[in-house]
């Protein structure tokens, strides 16, 4: 896994702006996420509910 072309000062140096820059994503990732659930969490009860108020009133109805 070593490369050659770079010195060990570079290298650590890519490696660990690769480090930062992958901490970087996960952290918007998480970021993301959290954000779609604080909007998708409220409204789940209601969709869930029409779901099977939908599923249930086909059902009943012969």
């Amino acid at each position: 896994m070593a490369i050659p072309d770079l010195a060990p000062a570079e290298a650590t140096k890519a490696i660990s702006f690769f480090r930062g820059g992958f901490l970087f994503a996960n952290f918007f990732f998480c970021l993301a996420i959290s954000f779609i659930l604080s909007i998708g969490v409220p409204l789940a009860p209601d969709l869930i509910r029409g779901i099977s108020g939908s599923v249930a009133h086909t059902r009943r109805q012969p």
